[in-house]
């Protein structure tokens, strides 16, 4: 999951992380909350949503 920084208050280990950053992380940074944006979602181990319920995919 890639996502930005869009408030102060996030340190590393080199102190503060400046805001607009983008870092890839494994999961959402929940103690983060409201001080980053989610950029790309990891869509590893999910299935993409087609509008259609398995029993109509084989209809068409």
């Amino acid at each position: 999951m890639k996502i930005r920084i869009t408030a102060g208050g996030i340190y590393g280990a080199d102190g503060e992380i400046p805001v607009g950053t983008e870092l890839t992380v494994k999961e959402e940074p929940k103690a983060w909350a409201g001080r980053y944006e989610v950029l790309v979602e990891d869509t590893k181990g999910k299935e993409p949503v087609t509008g259609q319920k398995p029993s109509d995919a084989s209809k068409n």
